[in-house]
């Protein structure tokens, strides 16, 4: 009976929403939460190219808010936003299937700018795609290519939006110079470099006049690359030295920008390219190994930025550029692998399947289209239906009150007997709630204590800079702002730290183990502290072989490194440095975490890794919580951690793995 009135209850209320869904909805998407919109932006903007990963994982959670609430201007640019994230790491399947969900709720919206942003980025995939396409779809997707530029750069226009009409004529540019590759006729084959270059010439103009460094980086980029391309077309030789000095210093013009602008998408690609440019032009030079060594190095390191912005189409790049430097030198063992490494890459970004797949998203969506202006010519049709359905809705409101009121009968017999089994339930559960008390308790204790030391810190030194803000000068200013750089990452820290025990004590750590570079790994980590560090002039260095690998969980061993890295910086004297090694030692991997600071009693050694919330030298540093957690990792690892340390001479940390 209960399951009838319940089936019942739900086919009303289904048939209501139906009813009332087109209004409601024209309601909802009339919304538009400006605020998390420019949340979006500003943190796309922030690390698009420095830490994919966050920023699709951020837009991932505004997509899904702006779904639950029916923001459609929020969601067609979180849409618009991962298909460029995605687009970043090479996946460009992925990405052109967000950008046309994006530009379908543009044109809804008649929102110009973000469709003209969609509509640049589909030309700039179909221009990505082209580049493993045969010639004669080479030729075609260029085409449409710059097809969907042209409408960009007019909506651009229309709407007086200048850095989008700098980015349409910048890749207005790169797609010209790809044509002008598969020109036969040398006439318009120039013609086509000289458009490339006009193209290129408004946009740099553009992007100075707002000041935007990245992009500028990008046209240096651009400029350099066409340069190349040109001089090989005209004479199918190799380089001269005046040919390569006006190539690498565009280039290297690149380089110094993107590193302004801590765009690390953008430091591998100019390395990669400064590496092929160095292995081309070691064909003519006599000091042929110098040339070629120093490209390896290039590449090496291009290697290493595209692998932490997680970009697929740049690894593979920067495998092939390691591959000619390595054939050029003879070596051809190390050769043979990075082309291996290159083919499987380059497979994994432009496999047929995509091709096909993006191109059967195209047609859905012009079809979509034609079915669209069909559908506008049926609203007077569905309006005269209009009357008929708010009978309807009479109705089914009063066959829903009836069945509410039945349904609600029931369920208060149903309730009065669950109650007596709730009693039961709650004498066990009374005994668990005691224990998670006594739990919260301690967690609690640990956070005001850990926390209130940086939070004092940072609220000190906001409040001085709103209060003196006038009176100071520029180099003041930017000493609060690094105080206030450290002291927020000091809480991040403490917040990991105090994230990863609360999941332990709930026994919940899991173990991912992979295949892992400890040079790269131990890199990325030093990255986030450097600038921790550099308050204090501390340099970390680190000295663990390029070679070694380990298999383990690399997020689970990051956490750790973190820690003790930062423990460090944070107990080392000004003007000294922190030492990070790694060896092998009886079948076992052994790191070392040392520093020069004022060290330890052999009390404190013994204590530290010990869960009695008590931390070295200095009762207002901390709980010690850090290395508690780090303890547990490392025998969740499947190894154990120690330290040794006397006093005034600093302190050493071993993990053996």
């Amino acid at each position: 009976m209960i399951k009838q009135i319940f089936i019942l209850f739900v086919v009303n209320f289904l048939l209501i929403n139906v009813l009332f869904s087109q209004e409601i909805n024209k309601k909802q998407s009339d919304r538009n939460d400006s605020s998390a919109l420019q949340k979006l932006i500003e943190f796309v903007e922030e690390y698009e190219f420095s830490n994919t990963d966050t920023a699709i994982y951020f837009c991932k959670q505004t997509l899904e808010l702006a779904k639950e609430e029916e923001n459609k201007s929020l969601e067609a640019y979180s849409l618009y936003y991962l298909g460029g994230l995605f687009d970043t790491q090479g996946l460009y399947e992925t990405a052109y299937k967000h950008y046309f969900s994006a530009v379908k709720i543009f044109e809804k919206l008649d929102d110009k700018k973000g469709f003209a942003g969609c509509l640049n980025c589909i030309g700039i995939v179909l221009w990505e795609q082209s580049e493993q396409a045969s010639s004669s779809v080479k030729k075609i997707k260029l085409t449409k290519s710059l097809e969907y530029n042209k409408k960009a750069l007019k909506l651009y226009r229309d709407i007086n939006y200048k850095k989008g009409e700098a980015v349409c004529l910048m890749n207005n540019g790169i797609v010209l110079d790809d044509c002008a590759k598969i020109t036969n006729d040398r006439e318009k084959q120039q013609e086509k470099y000289n458009s490339a270059i006009k193209n290129y010439e408004q946009a740099m103009a553009i992007f100075n006049e707002i000041g935007d460094i990245r992009s500028t980086a990008d046209c240096n980029l651009n400029i350099a690359s066409l340069y190349h391309s040109l001089y090989f077309n005209k004479k199918d030789t190799i380089l001269t030295a005046k040919e390569y000095s006006s190539i690498e210093n565009y280039f290297n013009s690149s380089l110094s920008l993107y590193y302004k602008s801590n765009d690390l998408y953008g430091v591998s690609m100019a390395l990669q390219n400064l590496a092929s440019i160095k292995t081309e032009y070691a064909k003519s030079d006599k000091a042929k190994k110098s040339y070629l060594f120093t490209a390896i190095n290039d590449a090496d390191k291009a290697l290493i930025f595209a692998d932490s912005v997680d970009a697929l189409f740049l690894k593979y790049d920067a495998y092939f550029a390691l591959f000619n430097a390595y054939k050029n030198l003879k070596q051809f063992d190390k050769a043979l692998k990075y082309h291996e490494l290159y083919l499987v890459t380059k497979d994994s970004v432009h496999s047929v399947e995509q091709l096909n797949a993006i191109e059967e998203m195209e047609t859905r969506y012009n079809v979509e289209k034609k079915i669209q202006e069909i559908k506008v010519n049926k609203a007077e049709i569905l309006q005269k239906q209009t009357e008929n359905k708010r009978q309807k809705i009479i109705i089914a409101w009063a066959l829903l009150v009836l069945m509410l009121f039945f349904a609600f009968v029931i369920l208060l017999i149903r309730i009065n007997k669950q109650k007596k089994n709730a009693n039961i339930a709650l004498n066990e559960t009374n005994t668990q709630l005691e224990q998670l008390n006594a739990t919260q308790n301690r967690l609690m204790s640990i956070i005001s204590h850990d926390f209130k030391a940086p939070l004092s810190a940072f609220y000190s030194i906001t409040n001085s800079l709103k209060t003196k803000f006038d009176k100071i000068d520029r180099k003041e200013i930017d000493n609060f702002l690094a105080r206030m750089l450290n002291s927020s990452i000091a809480l991040k820290l403490q917040l990991e730290n105090m994230l990863n025990w609360s999941i332990n004590q709930q026994r919940e750590i899991s173990v991912n183990k992979s295949l892992y570079n400890l040079s790269v790994l131990s890199y990325k980590v030093i990255m986030i502290l450097q600038e921790f560090a550099n308050e204090k002039l501390i340099s970390i260095e680190n000295n663990i072989d390029e070679n070694i690998e380990i298999e383990t969980d690399g997020r689970l061993l990051s956490i750790v490194l973190n820690n003790l890295i930062a423990n460090s910086v944070k107990y080392s004297p000004n003007n000294s440095s922190v030492y990070l090694s790694g060896h092998h030692q009886n079948n076992q991997l052994v790191l070392t975490v040392k520093d020069n600071g004022r060290g330890m009693s052999e009390d404190d050694v013994e204590n530290l890794f010990s869960d009695n919330g008590q931390s070295p030298n200095n009762e207002n540093s901390g709980t010690g919580l850090g290395l508690i957690v780090s303890k547990d990792i490392i025998e969740k690892l499947g190894g154990k951690i120690w330290a040794e340390s006397k006093l005034n001479e600093g302190t050493e940390i071993f993990i053996e793995l």
